[in-house]
């Protein structure tokens, strides 16, 4: 196995604290901030059920803001 600090020094960025795991939730929010479906990541993530992708994409106020601003109807 590798050195995931090392790694992530080598591309220049400071590894997640909370270790490997947390590059499944970097990647999920990432894919959701960037338009991917939620369903396709629900796939990629390998998870049988929604809910469980809902918590790996925890999404924070201002991307839900940006989402509205973006698709709504009344802010045009």
């Amino acid at each position: 196995m590798c050195d995931v600090k090392q790694l992530c020094e080598d591309f220049g960025f400071i590894a997640p604290s909370r270790k490997l795991h947390a590059f499944r939730h970097i990647f999920a929010v990432n894919y959701l901030r960037r338009d991917g479906s939620v369903f396709h990541l629900q796939k990629v993530l390998g998870h049988s059920m929604l809910e469980m992708t809902r918590r790996y994409a925890n999404l924070v106020t201002a991307d839900l803001q940006a989402v509205h601003e973006r698709l709504s109807l009344l802010a045009r």
